[in-house]
């Protein structure tokens, strides 16, 4: 939580329970915060302390601009303050239904209002509303509270929405019952006090997996919150713990594409570099490549029939073979059958970017026939009963039987459970956008188009998927090789870099440099600030370039970093950016490895 250092967070409700806890924990990670709350007095310093009352607009208004003039900006609003009440829908009048949902809802929906202007000059910006478990549990004597909480729950879905394309991001967080100043009072004015803490301890419902104390894991503010509940959003990416560890105790961060419950680690494994792309790989460096990426936590694995003629998904499938199958997530694609060359074997693939013998020719077939076929075949190269993810390949010119034939066809295989996810994987944004508006895809892989370098894909991709819930796995983040060392000769789209594009390169590596980041780190970790994005997908030929791109993914990048392209004119103000992500110093590699020559771009092939 060190990459908190430096922002400035508001927190509403912050001077007592749940609120006094949210504040204190991050100024204790270098944050500086402000508390707004009705009585003030429970906040003790560092946390700068106003007065104001949600309930009244103009109040709310004087307390945040006050909050940003003494915090110097506003980065972080958390929106905590809430009132209870108990009861069936009979037991509460009108005036007490108007008092709770001017608090609970409106009061979130004015400081929100307030903090806007602020939050959008962040380049962190973030908005966390405090929900409650009650808004789905169905709780009972609890009509009122639940309902202002699952207002809260909706108005935060569509806040989500509207917000994503200003680089702001909002979230909600579910907590269970906590030992908090209005549960004490609610306690102390029960018959039976310990009958009804126990009550409440019953009827909290627990996570999946939960074996806390109680239903769900009543605790004191400052205590690990067991049975708090995250609601999962459009606009928030959903990062996992407890992904595998890698020897020396490095973690792969893992989150889940849109709602399918398919699980992709943050850095995904681009296998056709182990096709032979563009140069011969031997089974050995390929089979190496791959053991690196597994050692380093690395789960997800993204293959084509199209690279190397089917030798990727062989070798792919080598590899994982004898590995436990629910361990790990597979994605290949359907577009291109691969078919016999008649006299084929005697020339090379190279026409197409791979070094292998044209024995086999590929055929464009996005017909529904096509789909079954691509895919049975790719089960027999990977030796695999399944693939969890199925993407239509570079459907460019074939989109309207895309559309109509194959999407249908890989919708009936998720619909069947043969795979979990479907998408397409493009590298230009209209088709992808396109699919988003008009299908149920769960992921785009784009590639090339949303990079340090260039962000066409935030124009309309980006901000689809988040609001749709979909998610977005980013290829292509050296823009082949360019990002990864930029000099005279290096490529960018495949082809020689034009002048001015290795200028704005090299002034970017100049920036990033200044600062102690190598400029493939920064182009590594940039996309993950974007919450549509799931998963940065990189490819290696060699276990050194595999571990060397883990490296580069665990660096911390400051926000200096970002502060300084946008002050160079290299990044612009409403890009969202990472937040710094920190690593044991004992992971953080000692010297530079030789692996980063602007020859890496085998993974930067879709």
């Amino acid at each position: 939580m060190s990459g908190l250092s430096g922002l400035k967070a508001v927190v509403t409700g912050g001077a007592s329970g749940i609120g006094l806890a949210t504040s204190l924990m991050p100024a204790e990670h270098g944050a500086t915060v402000a508390v707004i709350d009705l009585d003030p007095s429970g906040a003790p310093e560092p946390l700068i302390a106003l007065k104001a009352d949600l309930a009244d607009d103009a109040s709310v208004r004087v307390a945040v601009d006050a909050a940003a003039e003494q915090l110097g900006g506003l980065d972080i609003l958390v929106n905590n303050a809430g009132i209870g009440a108990v009861g069936t829908v009979e037991d509460n009048p009108d005036d007490e239904w108007h008092r709770v949902l001017d608090v609970n809802l409106l009061g979130t929906v004015r400081t929100t209002r307030a903090a806007l202007p602020y939050l959008r000059r962040s380049s962190h910006a973030a908005v966390v509303n405090t929900c409650s478990v009650a808004a789905t549990a169905g709780l009972p004597q609890r009509a009122l509270y639940s309902a202002s909480k699952g207002a809260v729950l909706s108005l935060t879905l569509a806040m989500a929405a509207d917000h994503v394309r200003e680089g702001i991001r909002v979230n909600c967080v579910s907590p269970g019952t906590a030992d908090t100043p209005w549960v004490t009072r609610l306690l102390d004015a029960a018959d039976d006090p310990k009958a009804e803490r126990a009550a409440l301890d019953t009827r909290q419902p627990p996570p999946p997996g939960h074996r806390g104390r109680g239903g769900g894991g009543r605790g004191l503010p400052g205590e690990p919150r067991r049975g708090v509940r995250h609601r999962h959003l459009p606009g928030r990416r959903r990062w996992h713990a407890g992904a595998p560890a890698a020897p020396g105790g490095r973690l792969m961060r893992a989150t889940t594409l849109g709602g399918t419950g398919v699980r992709v680690t943050e850095l995904s494994f681009g296998a056709a570099g182990i096709g032979n792309l563009f140069r011969p790989v031997s089974d050995e460096a390929a089979s190496a490549a791959m053991e690196a990426a597994w050692d380093a936590g690395v789960r997800t694995f993204d293959t084509a029939p199209h690279y190397g003629l089917g030798l990727s998904e062989r070798r792919l499938g080598a590899a994982l073979r004898g590995r436990d199958r629910d361990t790990y997530t597979v994605s290949t694609k359907v577009g291109r059958l691969l078919e016999p060359n008649p006299g084929g074997g005697r020339g090379d693939d190279l026409a197409h970017g791979f070094a292998v013998p044209d024995t086999h020719r590929r055929v464009w077939d996005f017909s529904s026939d096509g789909v079954l076929r691509s895919l049975e075949a790719s089960l027999d190269r990977l030796a695999l009963d399944r693939v969890d993810i199925a993407l239509l390949h570079d459907p460019d010119h074939h989109a309207e039987q895309a559309l109509t034939e194959a999407y249908p066809a890989l919708e009936r295989l998720r619909g069947e459970g043969v795979v979990k996810a479907i998408g397409i994987g493009v590298n230009q944004c209209a088709l992808a956008a396109r699919f988003l508006r008009e299908t149920d895809i769960d992921v785009v892989l784009l590639a090339g188009r949303y990079t340090l370098l260039e962000q066409e894909g935030l124009a309309e991709v980006l901000p689809e998927a988040a609001a749709r819930g979909r998610s977005v796995t980013v290829g292509g983040v050296f823009n082949s090789g360019l990002l990864t060392d930029p000099k005279p000769g290096s490529t960018y789209d495949y082809a020689p870099a034009p002048r001015h594009v290795l200028d704005r390169a090299l002034r970017m590596k100049a920036v990033t440099e200044r600062h102690g980041v190598p400029l493939r780190a920064a182009a590594l970790r940039f996309p993950l600030g974007h919450p549509a994005v799931a998963s940065v997908l990189s490819g290696a030929r060699s276990a050194e370039e595999v571990r060397d791109t883990v490296d580069q993914l665990g660096r911390t990048v400051p926000a200096a970093v970002w502060d300084g392209l946008r002050a160079e004119g290299l990044l612009s103000p409403h890009v969202p950016v990472p937040a710094a992500m920190p690593v044991d110093e004992a992971d953080r590699p000692k010297e530079e490895s030789k692996s980063r020559g602007g020859d890496r771009h085998g993974g930067e092939h879709r």
